[in-house]
């Protein structure tokens, strides 16, 4: 469990502060007494509940859903849309020292810093090029991976078809009704950082609300089935899942 703390969520996100990256090779500087810093042991060690940044809740502070439902003689349309707002999220980040123990990288390690200049563009530090614990541990602890992370999410569409009384004796039962269930359609808003192609500038990085594309969802096929005043659910074994670009 985490430690509370007076006038603050019991889930928190917290983080070093970033001061950017050294122009001269690319380290990641925190800052030390009021200045940019690279003496991590010290940051460390100085570090305590009110002088490292407090960025907000870690979990949302505001939730909830909006479900509509349309009905055509048997069938049935419902969509699901919910939301999460007011938290953040610390996103996982390139890790140098399992890169430099032989281990996998990770996406932002095409954006790192290259050349002197590239700190204008890039919060990615430079691959050290040996296992640096303190350094490693200070980036993956700062605020240059903490982002909001309110977003509007598709979460999922049902069609249903009843099938009516008479229908349904045929086959010995009270009710019958058919349907298909996707879910995690994916996200229609997100607040956060996406990469934006700027003319003469590889690889620029603007803080911007954002429309994204979903990823993937999950289709499930199956029946209700109601016996006298028993309703039983059968859901078929096998799930689709659906692919996006």
């Amino acid at each position: 469990m985490p430690t509370p703390a007076v006038g603050r969520p019991l889930f928190s996100i917290y983080s070093f502060e970033f001061a950017g990256l050294d122009p001269n090779d690319g380290a990641p500087l925190g800052i030390l007494d009021g200045e940019p810093s690279r003496e991590y042991a010290a940051i460390y060690a100085e570090a305590t509940p009110e002088n490292i940044q407090f960025h907000g809740a870690g979990r949302p502070t505001q939730f909830g859903s909006f479900r509509n439902t349309l009905g055509y003689k048997g069938f049935s349309l419902s969509a699901n849309i919910t939301y999460r707002l007011g938290y953040f999220v610390k996103r996982a980040g390139v890790d140098y020292v399992d890169i430099n123990r032989g281990g996998f990288g990770h996406a932002d390690y095409e954006r790192r810093w290259r050349q002197p200049g590239d700190e204008r563009t890039t919060e990615v530090p430079a691959d050290p090029g040996t296992v640096n614990p303190l350094m490693n541990g200070f980036y993956l602890s700062s605020g240059a991976l903490v982002e909001k992370g309110d977003h509007i999410r598709f979460q999922d569409i049902r069609l249903a078809y009843s099938w009516n009384a008479q229908k349904s004796s045929l086959l010995g039962l009270n009710g019958l009704e058919t349907y298909l269930y996707i879910n995690n359609l994916g996200i229609l808003w997100k607040e956060g950082l996406l990469l934006i192609a700027c003319p003469g500038v590889k690889g620029t990085w603007i803080k911007l609300f954002s429309f994204i594309s979903p990823v993937y969802g999950l289709a499930t096929p199956g029946l209700f089935l109601k016996l006298g005043h028993n309703t039983y659910l059968l859901m078929i074994s096998s799930t689709t899942r659906t692919t996006h670009t």
